[in-house]
């Protein structure tokens, strides 16, 4: 359970570097910041995968994983569609940077897609900064924070399973020794009798 919440507090940090690099993108239009963005991205989906293997057991925790995936895949798309619009932006401002991205785009990030975005008169740093990307943000946070207190609740319970287990065993040893230290003094008290009083 403690690896169930390392791996969850992993998904949280690839969440806000895809957010850091949108955002360094989005703001400098510069390339290089899309990858925290994509590390994030491919990250995401191993502490994902790993979190479910280790949650397996706990029908209440794959609900919420189930509900992470879909309020992520919601989230992830708002940021692409974003920085699909910034693209564009760059694309329409100049002729050599247009080319330029236009050749980066055959080439990678493999994970980036490039497509149209949808047509917005909004400029991608004022969607960027809009109420609708937080509130998606603040939905995966809630929602991992609700996995994290389910596993913390969880390990309340080993622990307090733990303690009850550790007093019974206390408790057996005790009452172990107290009945082997009663039967020894009994019967030393019959051999001694039956020595001082023979039959």
């Amino acid at each position: 359970t403690y690896q169930a919440l390392r791996e969850s507090d992993a998904i949280l940090r690839c969440i806000f570097n895809i957010d850091a690099g949108g955002r360094g993108y989005i703001i400098t239009g510069d390339e290089k910041f899309l990858e925290p963005y994509n590390t994030g991205r491919s990250d995401f989906q191993l502490h994902y995968d790993e979190l479910k293997r280790l949650v397996s057991g706990n029908e209440t925790q794959l609900i919420m994983l189930e509900d992470l995936t879909k309020a992520y895949r919601l989230w992830l798309g708002f940021q692409m569609d974003i920085l699909a619009q910034k693209r564009m932006e760059i694309l329409s401002s100049d002729n050599n940077t247009r080319v330029q991205l236009q050749n980066s785009f055959l080439e990678g990030p493999p994970d980036f897609i490039p497509g149209l975005p949808p047509n917005r008169p909004e400029k991608a740093e004022d969607l960027f900064h809009s109420d609708k990307g937080k509130e998606l943000r603040d939905n995966l946070s809630a929602i991992l924070d609700d996995i994290n207190n389910e596993g913390k609740k969880l390990l309340g319970e080993k622990s307090e399973n733990l303690i009850t287990t550790q007093f019974n065993t206390y408790l057996s040893i005790l009452i172990g020794g107290l009945i082997i230290t009663i039967s020894a003094i009994l019967v030393s008290i019959f051999t001694s009798l039956s020595i001082t009083n023979p039959i």
